[in-house]
């Protein structure tokens, strides 16, 4: 019955120190996936043209019209309408509205949004066109082009729009067909 007993409260010991030790290993996974971040992003920065602010995303646009986000960053900064937003992942959007304290950021995906746009293996290029359903649409290449790209194929940004800095990922290519009839492809790119 002793034994028993000792038993008993030395496995409740051992079950609290099970739990701390895993919300312990909970809490440095977040630290780690963290500094993985921050890691990325001073190669980021060592590697953008011009000046960076790193900013945080502190809300989402309600409007049914517009794409947007809001960041946590604002003129207080320097921020100004018409600036690129990139993140690690890639192109994100740019700055529509500013405020003293925090921005707008209209998404790359939305309707009134596009950006100059190279098929990275083959060297293509067209426009990326957002379509206001979280897709993109590369314009304007040619039917005969089909062959130069493929489901898959990586699409970055080709700095000739004078917003984005050239080579950030904008997504992959998630459909390239030719329609009956036209003169140029349909492509939609799965945004980064």
């Amino acid at each position: 019955y002793l034994f028993v007993v000792g038993a008993s409260k030395e496995n409740k010991r051992l079950q609290e120190e099970v739990a701390g030790a895993r919300s312990a290993l909970s809490e440095l996974d977040s630290l780690r996936g963290e500094n993985d971040r921050l890691r990325k992003l001073i190669g980021l920065r060592e590697s953008a043209p011009g000046r960076l602010v790193a900013a945080s995303v502190i809300g989402r646009g309600t409007s049914s019209r517009f794409h947007t986000l809001r960041i946590d960053r604002g003129s207080d900064l320097g921020i100004e309408p018409g600036m690129a937003v990139v993140s690690l992942a890639g192109v994100v959007g740019q700055i529509l509205r500013v405020s003293r304290g925090y921005s707008d950021v209209l998404l790359v995906t939305d309707g009134l949004s596009s950006a100059g746009a190279i098929v990275q293996k083959s060297g293509l290029r067209g426009l990326a066109v957002g379509d206001s359903s979280d897709r993109l649409h590369l314009n304007f290449l040619r039917r005969d082009e089909l062959s130069g790209i493929s489901a898959g194929d990586l699409v970055v940004s080709s700095g000739e729009d004078g917003v984005f800095p050239e080579g950030v990922p904008l997504g992959r290519v998630a459909l390239a067909e030719a329609p009956e009839t036209g003169l140029f492809l349909n492509i939609v790119i799965e945004p980064a």
